[in-house]
């Protein structure tokens, strides 16, 4: 018998349901979480995964996720909720896509006024940056996988001055969104470019933006190790506590070439993550 089927097994009997063990109540948590999450029927998919987000922003046990962590289940769970979020996400920018393209800036209006209700937590999740990076300094920006509304890149152009703003995708269909979005809104600081993360020269930017939906992450972080500048700031956006379920952590396995500058605070947001600034040793 495998240690997962162990673990399982020993979580399965009727006394570790009787209040008096919280990670099997956990287990039951999310097992229950799954089964809602599976459905093929959109409109259940998104109550179902707004469920689950709610439930890793709310989750309060910090002991007993800890040790379901550290458990040989840990990773079957954090397989089946990663690609959950991940059609979560792309769902939600195609509906702001829709809400988006055909309108008009009037006035002052930013564009965050008009991104609409479904991606607006990625694009206030960027405000912390302000305090953390000087982009005073900052000639060009890279967004390493901006996906099909680049949120944060619209960000950044509502709110700074940085010249050049680069949007790195490799979705076909993320592409070609985005692509017309910035076309549609006239962004000439905004260019989105076809390019695998893994694989990109980043020698060229001042600030490089490291977002968990970029994978996979060890290769990524070698190629910044290999190609970013010495003097160029990483901006790495990773999962604390219960949001290691939904993204892959990186911040236990960083190279050591990096250190961290300074950090955000512990934004309690639907996916649980917070900003590191890295720079070369």
């Amino acid at each position: 018998m495998s240690t997962a089927s162990a673990d399982r097994d020993s979580l399965s009997s009727p006394a570790s349901f009787d209040g008096s063990n919280p990670l099997a109540a956990l287990i039951a948590q999310l097992d229950l979480l799954k089964e809602e999450c599976s459905t093929e029927n959109e409109t259940a998919f998104i109550s179902a995964v707004h469920q689950f987000l709610t439930f890793i922003r709310t989750y309060k046990d910090k002991k007993t996720f800890a040790d379901f962590e550290r458990s040989s289940l840990f990773l079957s769970y954090q397989r089946f909720f990663q690609p959950v979020v991940l059609r979560f996400t792309w769902l939600m920018e195609e509906k702001t896509f829709a809400y988006m393209i055909g309108r008009t800036l009037a006035g002052e209006q930013k564009l965050g006024d008009i991104l609409g209700p479904h991606t607006r937590g990625a694009y206030e999740r960027v405000s912390d940056l302000l305090q953390l990076v000087d982009f005073s300094r900052c000639e060009s920006y890279a967004m390493m996988g901006c996906g099909k509304v680049p949120a944060s890149l619209f960000y950044l152009h509502d709110w700074t001055s940085i010249p050049s703003l680069t949007g790195i995708e490799r979705d076909p269909q993320a592409l070609t969104m985005a692509s017309q979005l910035v076309n549609s809104f006239e962004l000439e600081r905004i260019k989105i470019v076809e390019g695998d993360a893994a694989n990109f020269d980043y020698g060229a930017f001042d600030v490089i933006n490291w977002d968990p939906f970029a994978t996979p992450r060890l290769a990524i972080m070698e190629q910044l190790a290999a190609t970013a500048r010495p003097d160029a700031v990483i901006i790495l956006r990773d999962p604390f506590l219960t949001g290691t379920l939904a993204m892959e952590s990186m911040l236990g396995l960083l190279d050591s070439r990096f250190h961290i500058c300074a950090e955000s605070e512990a934004y309690p947001g639907r996916f649980m993550l917070k900003h590191y600034i890295l720079k070369k040793r």
